[in-house]
């Protein structure tokens, strides 16, 4: 039976919308915008190398790429949705398309759920319960309050950083009571980096930027 796992763009909040974007990925007027850090349009791509942790958090190349890239726009509710997909989880059976749009500096669910903001605050994004299937989940993600540096094989980037805090009532371990995940985004490129988990183990597993394009910029 495969492990469940823990993929929060690809399985919390798999349906998401943004609006149209008129203008290329980039500041205007000096003002950075949401969209600076998490580019919505069409064509774009990311690639990224996969690694899994052992006991001692010491994470292993696993020799797998992900390739994630923005295949269309989909009209939704009067809204335009950038739809992203993933080649490597559409292979592990799980959902490989998500969408999501920019709603006044936000990056939002089709929901209303805040998912990623340049506004770096204490206020949470996310804050719910979650059960699966016998574990139950208090899972809170919020921005970082300062940028720190983010490195990976493509190079060194100061980023701006999604924490979630995923807190245990029925760990299947100790170790498993209380765990932190990452996203990191870079200015002009999106995301970078990942640390997610495994809901029924205590492994880890990460994706690291090892090559991207954004249309509208060059790189």
């Amino acid at each position: 039976m495969r492990r469940s796992i823990v993929i929060m763009m690809m399985a919390l909040f798999i349906a998401s919308c943004r609006k149209e974007e008129s203008n290329p990925v980039g500041p205007v007027g000096g003002q950075e915008k949401v969209t600076d850090y998490y580019p919505l349009t069409v064509g774009s791509y990311w690639i990224y190398e996969y690694y899994t942790a052992d006991s001692t958090l010491n994470f292993i190349d696993q020799n797998i790429t992900d390739s994630v890239y923005i295949e269309k726009d989909s009209i939704c509710n009067g809204n335009t949705y950038a739809v992203f997909c993933s080649s490597y989880w559409s292979q592990r059976m799980w959902p490989n398309e998500f969408l999501v749009r920019d709603s006044s500096e936000y990056i939002v669910s089709n929901d209303g759920t805040k998912w990623f903001t340049i506004n770096q605050n204490n206020t949470n994004l996310i804050e719910r319960y979650s059960s699966y299937p016998d574990t139950n989940f208090f899972i809170t993600w919020k921005m970082n309050n300062v940028d720190s540096m983010c490195t990976v094989p493509l190079g060194q980037y100061q980023a701006k950083y999604l924490i979630g805090t995923y807190t245990s009532r029925t760990p299947v371990l100790p170790s498993m009571e209380k765990r932190n995940y990452y996203y990191a985004y870079a200015k002009n490129i999106g995301q970078v980096y990942k640390r997610l988990g495994y809901q029924e183990s205590p492994q880890y597993f990460e994706e690291r930027l090892v090559r991207y394009h954004i249309v509208g910029t060059t790189n």
